[in-house]
């Protein structure tokens, strides 16, 4: 019989996502609002055009993945355009497009999003159907390190684990929608070390080694000078010869024309886009071995700071007081609102050059940091909303 006061204690289990991670590492005081202000978290009200369109890119993907056939290529690319749609009219434009310019963009977002299905669907899909088979789609797996009596948990979820129809071998593709790719981008992936970490939880959740990964990249191009600048929206047309050219040309006689204006469909707008342009919308990496040692360097740093963020949230549960989330000078009026601050300002600096970089998005808790009153009552201002648990945020997404 086990002496109930000697017997070990069960390990507690510290969740922590991919996100969370890379949060941390840009602010750890953004990290904070995220994971632990209000109990759980908060996050901003509404989303961004940028992870809607990705979000609906891979559902549409996953889609065609299941049913694999062509009626089902082309249903899900005009579903992607009619959801991309709705996302715009709901007001997720970016802010950088001045409301004159929101009519165009919905026609641009309509294009971007089925462009997108049709371009995979046309240069990638038939590649996967001649040498793999689909294992398995959108793959819960976690990650388990024992850290003391705590197990550090890294939640994923796999797009698509393939099987080698030659040998049988497991590939993990990763999609990423894009605003441009490059070399640089492409060969970064070889040392990103959380696309290592999360084949290693593909692996535990198989139960086998995976081959290699690799990115299959989707590029929607950038919105600058007016329009969405990418072949799936646009293309140039001479005014003498009414020939068509997927890509800028100089000369007084090439005029940029919409597509949506020239009656053709988007799935002959994509089959006869040269190839060289049709797969720079849709390139891949090489393959990427996985790096173990990358991996377990990783996460021997990673649960230091991980164990650094749950130290702080403890020492705050036990001292009952709400910190001063302000960068101003609003004083603190008690001993333990000061030690408050100090906890934060130890386990949760903020690092100010991330609250609106010279390139890049402002960060989405700003308003929190840097406006007492929403600092105060991120909820209650209406701009922020209870961060969703897993199972509401997948509830959520499968309702849109």
């Amino acid at each position: 019989m086990t002496d109930a006061n000697t017997s070990p204690s069960p390990h507690t289990e510290w969740y922590f996502s991919r996100g969370d991670a890379e949060l941390y590492d840009k602010c750890p005081r953004a990290r904070f609002n995220r994971t632990i202000l209000e109990g759980r978290g908060v996050i901003k009200v509404g989303s961004s055009f940028e992870l809607s369109l990705g979000r609906i890119v891979h559902h549409a993907i996953e889609n065609i993945l299941i049913v694999q056939n062509p009626i089902a290529l082309k249903d899900a690319a005009l579903d992607a355009a009619d959801r991309i749609e709705k996302v715009v009219a709901n007001g997720e434009v970016p802010k950088k497009i001045l409301p004159e310019f929101h009519e165009q963009f919905t026609q641009e977002a309509r294009c971007l999003a089925e462009g997108l299905i049709w371009a995979w669907g046309l240069h990638v899909w038939p590649s996967i159907k001649a040498n793999y088979h689909v294992h398995c789609i959108e793959t819960q797996a976690a990650y388990r390190r024992e850290w003391g009596e705590t197990y550090m948990v890294l939640p994923t979820v796999a797009d698509v684990v393939l099987q080698s129809k030659d040998d049988g071998s497991y590939v993990y593709p990763d999609w990423k929608t894009a605003a441009w790719v490059n070399g640089a981008w492409m060969d970064s992936w070889n040392r990103a070390a959380q696309l290592h970490t999360t084949a290693l939880a593909v692996e535990q959740a198989l139960g086998e080694e995976v081959e290699y990964c690799y990115i299959q990249a989707l590029v929607k191009g950038r919105w600058q000078n007016g329009y969405q600048q990418s072949p799936l929206c646009w293309a140039y047309q001479h005014t003498d010869t009414g020939e068509w050219r997927y890509k800028y040309t100089a000369g007084n006689k090439w005029q940029r024309t919409p597509m949506w204006s020239t009656g053709t469909s988007m799935e002959d707008w994509i089959r006869n886009m040269p190839q060289e342009i049709a797969m720079n919308l849709v390139p891949r990496t090489p393959p990427i071995i996985i790096d173990r040692d990358l991996a377990e360097t990783w996460w021997r740093q990673r649960v230091v700071k991980e164990e650094r963020i749950k130290e702080g949230k403890e020492k705050l549960l036990r001292l009952g007081v709400a910190p001063n989330l302000g960068t101003g000078p609003r004083a603190t009026k008690t001993a333990g609102a000061h030690r408050a601050q100090a906890i934060m300002d130890v386990h949760f600096p903020q690092h100010f050059d991330q609250c609106a970089p010279v390139i890049g998005f402002r960060c989405d808790y700003y308003d929190v940091c840097h406006s007492p009153t929403i600092g105060d009552d991120p909820i209650g201002s209406g701009l922020y909303r209870r961060r969703p648990t897993y199972a509401e945020r997948i509830k959520e997404e499968g309702t849109q």
